[in-house]
């Protein structure tokens, strides 16, 4: 049977990292400087990275780190994208078959020449710089050590050197353009939030919608058999929009699970646990770490968490009352750091020792989305739950701006207004793990914050072959001037 969708707590900072034997930030009293964190260089990020890419899309190695670092390293050509035709976007999305590249598809009758978009050269020369520091950094630490890291990580010498020439010439990609989309993605997700409520008179079971940039379509999860909405009752729903609605069925609602064990974040007998996501600080400059607001609710009460050290010594977290929300838009929490905890700009993401050193944050404005065969970005995962066993999980982006349905058996989630921040992932079952306990968890993509994990399950979509995930864009943080470390 499907797993419910649970709303898993995990993730990691790194001194707030999320490995159950590293703690997630420092002792001040003899804290290791950040300066001396082990840290994944680009290059073993890119070949993780399009390990993960080769699992979903059985490409070769070499093709993958293309595909991963242009779709990585274009991202500022992507926006430009955004702001050329702004107000024309029905659709913008990556396909990931024979021909890979960029689809857009805008409104009216003009369909634009299609075109090549490379990355900034800057970037590579910039790497190039960093590759150089770090190969000293190697030999100053030993080979022996070197090389037992990328046994560690599963990452050979020659795939290493690939990942080198690929990041220095990723090449260029294509852009195809097609017209006449029904209408402007923006004006439909707006859409989506005013009209959720009259979607679920009509659709008592629904549990969450989001629109499909792909097919320009309405997505409306709906709990119950296949066909069992009454056409009636469907065309009522497609009257309230510009674009098609397609019913997606599926047999359980996506429900927040507590999880029980031994992770980072705990309640004050480490019995309820979550994980966390990346640091950052509040509005008034204060360190602390983000995950998913569920977390703070154990037995649908208010919990008070903790930090667990790796020698098992509890310290105190507290909830900023300025970003605890959980409700149909988003569940993002920060909590900042008690006595003993000093924070760092790294998070881990594998089941190495080595962590990743956080260097910006992607927008939700331009997260590119997949429907059907093809796929958007695709980014991964690391929760406290799976991640031990499996390592990362990756999928890709299916919709963003979800509106969920109040659930009562989730009496502590509350109904949002106005920009919803959550994002759908989706990928094969069979890649991608999730659990209780993965809550909170890094959504990202090589050193890019893209969100936090809310809600997560196996064997949900696809004739139930398929795992979904939502998470809360870090917009949301972002919002009400909270902000990462980097």
């Amino acid at each position: 049977m499907p797993s419910l969708m649970k709303s898993v707590c995990a993730a990691a900072l790194v001194s707030g990292f999320a490995m159950p034997t590293m703690a997630t930030a420092q002792e001040q009293d003899g804290a290791i400087p950040e300066s001396e964190i082990e840290t994944l260089t680009f290059d073993e990020m890119l070949v993780l990275d399009a390990q993960s890419y080769v699992k979903l899309y059985g490409v070769s190695l070499e093709e993958a780190m293309r595909r991963v670092m242009l779709m990585h390293d274009t991202q500022e050509e992507v926006i430009g994208l955004s702001e050329e035709f702004a107000g024309q976007i029905g659709g913008q999305y990556f396909t990931h078959g024979s021909e890979f590249g960029l689809e857009m598809r805008l409104t009216g009758k003009v369909r634009p020449a299609a075109r090549s978009i490379s990355p900034n050269r800057e970037r590579a020369m910039q790497r190039k710089a960093e590759r150089t520091q770090a190969i000293a950094d190697r030999q100053s630490a030993g080979r022996a050590r070197r090389a037992e890291r990328l046994a560690e990580l599963g990452i050979t010498s020659r795939a290493l050197e690939m990942a080198q020439r690929v990041s220095e010439a990723p090449g260029q990609m294509n852009v195809r353009f097609s017209a006449e989309a029904a209408a402007d993605r923006q004006t439909v997700f707006d859409l989506i939030t005013a009209r959720f409520q009259d979607v679920k008179e009509l659709l008592p079971t629904i549990d969450s919608a989001s629109y499909d940039e792909r097919r320009t379509s309405v997505v409306i999860n709906v709990v119950g058999e296949d066909n069992s909405v009454r056409p009636a009752d469907l065309k009522a729903v497609e009257a309230l929009f510009p674009v098609p609605v397609v019913l997606q069925y599926v047999n359980k609602r996506l429900t927040s699970a507590a999880a029980y064990g031994g992770t980072p974040t705990v309640n004050f007998n480490g019995a309820y646990f979550c994980t966390n996501a990346f640091v950052g600080t509040n509005p008034s400059g204060q360190a602390g770490l983000f995950g998913a607001s569920h977390c703070q609710y154990g037995n649908n009460q208010s919990i008070a968490m903790n930090y667990r050290d790796s020698d098992g010594t509890l310290k105190r977290l507290y909830a900023d009352p300025n970003l605890r929300a959980w409700t149909t838009h988003s569940d993002m929490m920060f909590m900042t750091l008690g006595a003993g905890l000093s924070p760092t700009s790294h998070f881990y993401a594998d089941k190495g020792t080595a962590a990743r050193k956080l260097t910006g944050r992607r927008t939700m404005s331009n997260t590119t989305v997949k429907s059907g065969s093809t796929a958007g970005s695709m980014i991964c995962f690391y929760g406290m739950t799976t991640g031990p066993v499996y390592g990362q999980s990756c999928g890709e982006v299916v919709g963003k701006g979800f509106v969920i349905a109040l659930d009562p058996n989730e009496p502590m989630m509350t109904a949002g207004s106005g920009t919803s921040y959550y994002v759908a992932v989706q990928a094969p079952s069979t890649s991608m793990k999730c659990a209780g306990g993965d809550s909170g968890a890094p959504w990202f993509a090589f050193s890019i914050a893209w969100g936090t994990m809310s809600r997560c399950a196996e064997n949900w979509v696809n004739n139930y072959q398929d795992t979904y995930a939502i998470y809360t864009s870090m917009d949301a943080a972002y919002a009400k001037n909270f902000s990462l470390r980097y």
